[in-house]
């Protein structure tokens, strides 16, 4: 080029100043015309690089972006301003661990941690797959400069909620709700914080006016869940009906019906890809070879099996007295029936251990079938009036103490017990490695069988020809002499074949939510 602009300051500016204003003016095609122009050092000048950034992104030019990035990493420094884009693009396109490479490199460089790139590199450090402690202590590093940073104190009340630092939480995301009262997924954060730091009162107000903000049917739910635990039965009762009469009025006439439609909603639901992604990914290593020919169809039967769980929870609390419909699905095998009852006669209950896997919600349904005692987790409220109440064990109204100590007192009475292994009571369940994500998963199980020499066994419904057939199969039981760790990790890998197992019976059994999908 006659002027080398990469000398001029004057010619550089004046770049980034035609570009916003291009942007500004709604004229994108122009600003990413210019932006291109000055590509090749638009790196070393930083506005020029945050403008360019800007226009690619709201053009989807996702091609300049990436090189744009690619020259800014590269060259490992940058603003603020471009690196918080930089590393957004970065996980947008799937490349989390060269997110959190480049944000570590800067907050090296840095001396004081701006708050934004804070909080953009604790984002990275989470989707690359690190502890929440190292994505929490980035975001320490800065706090004392955020001052009121709305964005970045409620993601550090979020990592705070999700390490068990409750009161701290709370204390974080108060000022933030009190300033912005309409951020409805603040304010849900900040009653889950005062739940679990034992200020219910506080908690339910909060949860109450979430639900004003966005009456959804997990909202309302979690409002029923905490009127219960302060007392207010009238009021959840009334709360709880209004949940169950609305659902009933978008249920058909029968469960047939109902299976019928759930092909008309599959467009309506709304997953994270990365869910479908990594089934895929790990249904593939399975069975060595990909699960289908037709991605496209294999993910449609997998929502269509995501529908059909929640149709089976509607039908369960919304129309319990017809759940022998349900029931002409069955199809029990002697041999697992027989599996239970053999288990159940040896004296000390059953605990029937699962996953958020299948069309997990046919599960209770079978075990009534039994004819034995039986208790069933689930998040469920207990409502008095539910005709189910006597048999579950809520996880929504009741704290992790009182659950564990509903099970084992279930089981000392004989009951079978059924319960989710990967299931999360509090913000900062234990979690694992597994198949290269971080997930949810307790070893209460795998102890209270060590300890009580209770009977464990794997259950799961799966979706086949167009029935629920079961899987049940025995878990583990300690050897003489075996230590509770090496038991443990027996256990878990057993447990965990079984899960791969159903995962690969077919994308109808992903379900797709709660459980081992909950950090996916």
């Amino acid at each position: 080029m006659t002027v080398e602009i990469s000398q001029n300051a004057r010619a550089v500016a004046a770049a980034s100043v035609g570009i916003l204003r291009a942007g500004q003016s709604g004229n994108i095609e122009e600003a990413i015309n210019l932006a291109l122009a000055h590509m090749s050092y638009a790196a070393e000048f930083p506005r020029l690089a945050q403008v360019s950034l800007q226009a690619f992104l709201r053009g989807k030019r996702n091609d300049a972006a990436t090189r744009l990035v690619d020259n800014v990493v590269a060259k490992g420094k940058a603003s603020p301003e471009v690196a918080v884009l930089a590393i957004r693009h970065l996980l947008s396109s799937d490349r989390a661990d060269d997110a959190y490479a480049f944000a570590r490199t800067l907050l090296k460089v840095n001396g004081n941690v701006e708050p934004r790139l804070a909080e953009a590199a604790a984002r990275a450090a989470l989707a690359s797959h690190r502890p929440i402690s190292e994505a929490l202590g980035i975001l320490e590093m800065a706090k004392d400069f955020a001052k009121d940073d709305g964005i970045f104190l409620r993601a550090y009340g979020e990592l705070l909620l999700s390490a068990g630092r409750y009161a701290e939480a709370a204390n974080v995301l108060a000022p933030i709700v009190s300033q912005r009262p309409n951020t409805t997924n603040t304010r849900l954060l900040l009653a889950r914080a005062l739940k679990h730091a034992h200020r219910l009162e506080e908690a339910c107000t909060e949860m109450l006016a979430v639900m004003e903000l966005d009456p959804s049917v997990t909202n309302r739910r979690s409002a029923v869940a905490l009127l219960l635990q302060v007392g207010r039965d009238a009021e959840a009762k009334e709360l709880y009906d209004s949940i169950v009469s609305e659902r009933q009025n978008n249920l058909g006439k029968t469960f047939s019906e109902g299976l019928a439609t759930l092909h008309t909603r599959l467009d309506s639901v709304k997953l994270p890809q990365k869910r479908l992604d990594w089934a895929w990914e790990i249904v593939t290593r399975k069975l060595g070879c990909p699960p289908s020919h037709n991605r496209e169809d294999w993910d449609r039967r997998a929502k269509w099996g995501h529908l059909l769980d929640k149709l089976i929870q509607d039908w369960l609390e919304c129309c319990i007295d017809k759940a022998g419909e349900i029931a002409t699905y069955f199809n029990v095998s002697d041999a697992n029936r027989n599996a239970v009852i053999e288990a159940s006669d040896e004296g000390k209950g059953v605990l029937l251990v699962s996953a958020h896997i299948g069309p997990m919600f046919a599960g209770p349904i079978a075990i009534h079938s039994f004819g034995k005692p039986y208790r069933w987790l689930s998040s469920t409220p207990s409502i008095s009036t539910a005709s189910f109440t006597d048999s579950l064990i809520s996880t929504a109204d009741l704290n992790e103490v009182q659950v564990a100590q509903r099970v084992v007192d279930s089981l000392r009475s004989g009951c079978l017990v059924t319960l989710a292994a990967d299931g999360a009571m509090s913000p900062n369940a234990p979690r694992i490695t597994w198949e290269g994500r971080s997930i949810t998963y307790s070893p209460f199980c795998a102890m209270l069988s060590y300890k009580t020499k209770v009977p464990t066994i794997f259950t799961s419904p799966i979706w086949v020809e167009n029935q629920f057939r079961f899987v049940v199969k025995r878990l583990p039981a300690a050897d003489t002499g075996e230590g509770l760790r090496q038991f443990s990790t027996r256990w878990q890998q057993a447990f965990f074949e079984e899960v791969k197992n159903v995962l690969s019976a077919g994308p109808e059994n992903l379900r797709l939510n709660g459980g081992i999908w909950r950090n996916i």
